[in-house]
Parts: C-alpha cells; structure tokens; sequence
C-alpha cells in the first residue's frame, strides 16, 4: 500500500508539472530528503526508502529535465517501478535518469554509480531503446563529471552505436511500428544527434550519426517538441552547411575558399535572427536555444578568421554582451538545467573575445566589461570550474599591450565578487554583469587555484584530467605565460577519439 501511494502521489506531480512547463515559473527545488524512511532497519524499510527516492528523481527530471532530454515517458516507467516484479533493465533505466538528475543539478543521491554498473554488467544486453536510453543518460552522469573524458565519450558513442544498429537513423525502420513508438524514435534519434553535434564542436570530435529519418511532430508535448524541434533545425543548418567539413579540415589540407565562404554565408543568415520562430514556453529551453546559438555564432567567426574571412556579422564583443544581457534575466534554476556544458560555451564565447582583441577588433575597447561579466559567470557556477577560468585567466594575459593599450594588467587588481547575504554570487541584471568594481579582465588566480587545480595531460593514448597544485612561480609569470590549462580545446580533431 505505502508503494502504491508513493506512486501515485508521484504521478500526480508529474501531471501537474507538464502543464506548468506551459508558463515560465521558476522551477521549484524538490531534492529528495534522503534521511526520509532510512530510521528502520529491516530489508523492506530500507527497499521503499530507495523507491522513494527514486521516484523523487523521477519526479525531478520530469519537471526540469524533460525539456532537455525528452526522451523518457517518465509515467509508464514509474508505474512498472510500482509492480511486486519489476523489469531488472527498467530499474537500471530509472537509477541511471536518477543519477544523471543528481549530477546536472548538483544534488545528493543514496544511489551508487558503482552499484548500477554492477548491476548493468549482470544483466541480459538488449538490441532497444531502453539499452540506448541508459547509455545516453551514462554518458550525462560521466559528462558531468568529466567533460569530454573517454567514459562519456564511450558511453555516447554505444548509444549511437545501438540506434544505428536498430536503424533508428533509416526512414524504412518506421513503416511498421506503431505511432507513438515511431515518436519517441525519433525524439531518441535527433537528441543524440544534437547532443553528438555539441559534443563534437565543445571538444574537437568527428561525427558518426547522420540521420535520414524525419524529424518527431509535436502531438501530446505542445509545450516541449517545438522549442526541441527548433534545436534540432538549428544544428541540422549548422550541419548541413559544411561547417564540421570545414573544421575537420583546419589541420590538414582544408576547404577551398569559396566554400567556406559559402558555408559562413549560410550560417551568417541563419545565426544572426535575434529569435526563434516561437517563443519557448519555459526558461530551460529558452536557456538552451538562445545560449547555442549565440555559442555557435563564435564557433562561425572563429572558423572564418582561421581561414583569412571575415564574418562581419558575428563580432565576439557583441555576442558577449548579447549573451550577459539574456544569462542575466535567466533563474539559476534554468541555468543549472544544462550542466557543464553551458560553461563550455561561456568559456568558448570568452576567448572568442580574447582572439577578436588580440585581432585589432574595433570593439576591443568595450571587450574589458564583457571579459568581466564572463568571468563572473563562470566562477558563479556551483561546480567551480577552476581550469575553465584559470585558462580563460592566461588568455586574457596573452593580450599583447602594445596592440590594445586598454587592457593593462596591473599588479593587485582583480575582478570582483558581489555577494548577497546568502554569501551568493549576484547575477541579477546585466548592469551588475558588466559593471565592476574594478573592471579589469583579471582574476586573482591565487584564489581561484586554492588548494589544488585541474589541469589536464596528453598521453599518447588519449587526454586526461589529473590534479595538481599551480605553482606561485607560475602564477607571477601568468602576463607572459605560453602554456594554456585548456590545451585541450587546441587539439586536433581526431586525437581525442577514444
């Protein structure tokens, strides 16, 4: 009766949640109270006191992951947690969804990632889209943890490897399923296609999945498949435009010039609309659409300058004062809804900004706020990327004074932290975004390497993070360094691939 209730009172959320994505509330913070049903110490105690918080999680997700990752009928799957004999792989399915939830959003979970791959590895593997979402969910749970590292690399992969080989990339594989399987296919499909493509421009990787299916139709999820389906559009431009063609190629021979320059007119023309074709109905997708494609806009202008072009269109200073102005008006709910990956893309829009300065931008002289804001919002995240900002720290150092005498960095000044009087970074509007106390582009890296730092190492084999003290030697020798902690967005393409 207790796992009947707990059920249902779950499914009653759910519900209630899916028609609140229609309006732009602010997410509301349901971390599971993990010392809940812990107090007994009999086996079927401690049994619902994990179903509980399972379905918390699921709960969870549903509320503020969906928009992200639609890809999971969160209903039917608690109701089959529910039964006296439960599916082993629909159990593994939801502590992997319940695992991926705790690491996007930073919240504490009973469950053990060691656990679940125990459980996975006794296991029958199936050829099906359970199988695919639980790779996909491994590969969030190792992302969060490792960005770009070979377990979530891996773990994409497999899931792509598995869709491709149930043909969920084939048109013909659809003729005969049923409507609302063919659906969640296709959303299957085209969020791995996304996800490849984001991974694939964050950390300098081929593509494998290339589609020839049609995209999902909204039906039921009014509120959620449009502003998914206007993410898709925009990487499947970004895609077919030759771009990746281009990067792949900026080792070696590379691209003629006329079509480059007819790949960068195409994605000037489609990245430079200031909006979508709709307005998203809540702040997560909002995030995501309007954050990527401000991203992408720099991955467009750094691509023409390594070919000599110029993308008038796309300035770095003005997508980052673009980008401050909109993450300003964001709640920290919607932000910590995409994980480390919106950190990437900060970082990847900041030494945009550094590159168009070291360049002679004409804006450069209004690059030093923007440098400031993105600084700010980087060291504001809960994960405390220190490697992202202890790089983007020796960038801004390598700016040559003698080309921009605007950027002098002196002895003992530093960007400063606001704080409010829950002792939290204030992002409140943009003014505060951009406007320092000392609006110099630097960070005290004394206290942003406290302790320790995360720098990375290359290995013949593949890259790997590992941690190690900063030395004060190289701290003081930071204006004239020439080695960057962020090495790995400078490799090539194929010397990643695990």
């Amino acid at each position: 009766m207790r796992r009947m209730h707990c059920v249902r009172g779950t499914l009653q959320r759910i519900s209630a949640s899916s028609q609140g994505l229609h309006g732009d509330e602010q997410a509301e913070d349901h971390t599971p109270s993990l010392g809940a049903g812990l107090t007994g110490t009999d086996p079927a105690s401690h049994q619902y006191s994990d179903l509980e918080e399972l379905i918390s999680f699921l709960a969870i997700f549903q509320e503020r992951l969906y928009p992200v990752w639609p890809i999971v009928d969160v209903a039917p799957l608690i109701s089959d947690l529910s039964k006296e004999r439960t599916d082993p792989r629909a159990h593994i399915l939801a502590d992997s969804i319940r695992l991926a939830t705790a690491a996007q959003l930073r919240q504490d979970t009973g469950a053990s990632l060691d656990a679940l791959s125990t459980r996975l590895a006794t296991c029958d593997h199936q050829m099906d889209l359970t199988s695919v979402q639980t790779s996909f969910f491994l590969h969030i749970i190792h992302e969060n943890e490792t960005p770009g590292g070979t377990k979530s690399l891996i773990h994409l992969r497999q899931a792509i490897t598995v869709a491709q080989m149930m043909r969920l990339d084939r048109e013909s594989s659809y003729t005969s399923l049923p409507e609302t399987e063919q659906q969640m296919r296709r959303r299957i499909l085209w969020l791995l296609y996304v996800t490849e493509r984001g991974v694939a421009l964050l950390h300098r990787l081929p593509v494998v999945l290339k589609p020839t299916t049609l995209f999902p139709f909204p039906q039921d999820d009014t509120h959620v498949l449009p502003a998914f389906l206007e993410l898709v559009h925009l990487f499947w431009i970004f895609d077919q435009s030759g771009i990746f063609e281009i990067l792949e190629g900026a080792d070696c021979n590379g691209p003629t010039v006329p079509m480059a320059q007819r790949c960068l007119d195409i994605l000037q023309d489609t990245l430079q609309e200031n909006s979508t074709n709709f307005e998203p109905s809540n702040y997560v997708q909002k995030a995501d659409l309007f954050v990527t494609r401000q991203w992408m806009r720099t991955v467009v202008w750094r691509a023409a300058a390594s070919l000599g072009l110029h993308a008038t269109a796309l300035n770095p200073v003005r997508i980052g004062k673009e980008f401050l102005s909109f993450m300003s008006q964001l709640p920290r709910e919607a932000i910590e809804s995409h994980g480390p990956t919106i950190e990437y893309k900060t970082y990847d829009i900041a030494t945009a900004v550094v590159d168009s300065v070291s360049n002679n931008s004409p804006e450069a002289s209004s690059a030093r706020q923007v440098l400031g804001g993105l600084q700010r919002l980087l060291s504001s995240s809960r994960r405390e990327n220190k490697q992202l900002l202890a790089s983007l720290c020796f960038k801004i150092s390598s700016i040559p004074i003698t080309l921009n005498p605007s950027f002098p960095l002196e002895n003992g000044q530093r960007v400063e932290e606001v704080r409010d009087e829950g002792g939290h970074q204030s992002a409140n509007n943009s003014n505060e975004l951009l406007t320092m106390h000392n609006p110099l582009p630097w960070v005290d890296l004394h206290g942003i390497l406290a302790n320790t730092g995360r720098f990375p190492e290359s290995t013949d084999d593949q890259f790997t993070f590992t941690y190690s003290a900063l030395p004060a030697s190289a701290i003081d020798q930071a204006q004239t360094a020439t080695e960057d902690p962020m090495n790995a967005h400078n490799m090539p393409w194929d010397e990643r691939v695990p």
